[in-house]
């Protein structure tokens, strides 16, 4: 939710008030990407398999309790859908260690290791996904003090794992090129319109222009994501979101500017993706620190977004109190709040 931006602690997001009233149609697993590349796929994915034999199981990583994790760091008590799809991916962007690799980073291994070389609709086994993590960590580790070097192997387990996780639901052990892409770049560090406008690199042609099938395809890689994390019920691909996310109807490429302008240009962004930009908020968020009391925890001093209550004089929340719903005093659930990141004292 935007700075300033009023909002009633008794709602919960508009895709929790607002329940489909369809049933979503099943999403292919891996769309190609460019309808000309279809005599072309299967050549690429051979050529990024070991020797071109068959994925072996025990390549596959080491299954970890995602979802459990985020039970344990108490994600799931938080009421609304979109806050709470940002936090566990923000967990995972931490756990992954993907909070310190920016975008450069992204692409200077992708560069290094011949991913740019392969159309992106080709598959990359876990064999040789794994060989890339270990390459970006190690990497990683070579900018980082000793003191703060990450553990290489704990890190690749846990992304290989993740990524099969939101895009191997058929358990193939292989991902797209482009899934991989989309994912490390909304999970690195860094600002959300300089990711957007790299993701829209790989998908305009000469012409400077993204095609709907394209971004559609966008869509469906980018929504794996909150599915992964247990939140496909309120951030599922539908029929209607396209439209949703691109106004400008099905059958009109974009350009740049546009592109930017339908995902980013209006607070809080389209519904599909606003768990994508709260992310980014939140992020943003932690590095202020307001000097005021919490009425709900009585903590001094928290950082984050702070909730004011428009009804009760001088009541205001840390964000942890707000989104779980804990209250003090006369303050209700019912009562409107109004959040910021501003340290301004009203």
């Amino acid at each position: 939710m935007p700075s300033g931006e009023t909002m009633n602690e008794g709602m919960r997001n508009v895709n929790d008030a607002q329940p489909h009233t369809h049933t979503p149609p099943r999403i292919p697993q891996k769309p190609l990407l460019q309808r000309h590349i279809l005599m072309t796929h299967n050549v690429n994915t051979a050529m990024l398999r070991r020797n071109g034999s068959p994925v072996n199981s025990t390549n596959l990583p080491d299954p970890k309790p995602i979802l459990a994790d985020f039970n344990a760091q108490d994600l799931n008590s938080i009421r609304f859908s979109a806050y709470r799809t940002a936090c566990k991916l923000i967990y995972i962007q931490k756990r992954t260690a993907l909070n310190l690799l920016d975008l450069v980073n992204i692409t200077e291994i992708s560069r290094q290791t011949g991913l740019d070389g392969y159309d992106l609709a080709a598959e990359v086994d876990v064999g040789r996904l794994r060989s890339i993590c270990r390459t970006m960590y190690g990497q990683l580790n070579q900018r980082l003090t000793s003191l703060n070097n990450v553990d290489v192997e704990q890190c690749t387990e846990w992304l290989l794992y993740w990524l099969l996780m939101a895009y191997d639901t058929s358990s193939t052990g292989s991902v797209r090129i482009f899934s991989v892409k989309v994912a490390l770049v909304v999970l690195c560090k860094g600002k959300l319109e300089d990711k957007m406008i790299y993701i829209f690199g790989l998908l305009s042609g000469s012409d400077g222009t993204a095609s709907p099938y394209l971004l559609d395809n966008f869509l469906h890689s980018v929504l794996q994501l909150p599915r992964a994390c247990g939140e496909g019920p309120s951030f599922s691909y539908s029929p209607t979101t396209y439209t949703d996310c691109f106004p400008t109807g099905a059958d009109q490429p974009l350009l740049l500017d546009a592109f930017i302008d339908h995902l980013l240009g209006v607070e809080p962004g389209p519904p599909p993706i606003v768990w994508l930009i709260l992310m980014h908020s939140i992020t943003e968020a932690q590095t202020v620190r307001h000097n005021v009391h919490c009425n709900s925890c009585h903590r001094n001093n928290f950082n984050g977004f702070r909730y004011k209550c428009q009804q009760c004089p001088n009541y205001q929340s840390c964000q942890e109190c707000f989104w779980k719903g804990k209250v003090n005093g006369r303050h209700t659930l019912e009562h409107e709040m109004k959040e910021t990141s501003s340290t301004y004292v009203s």
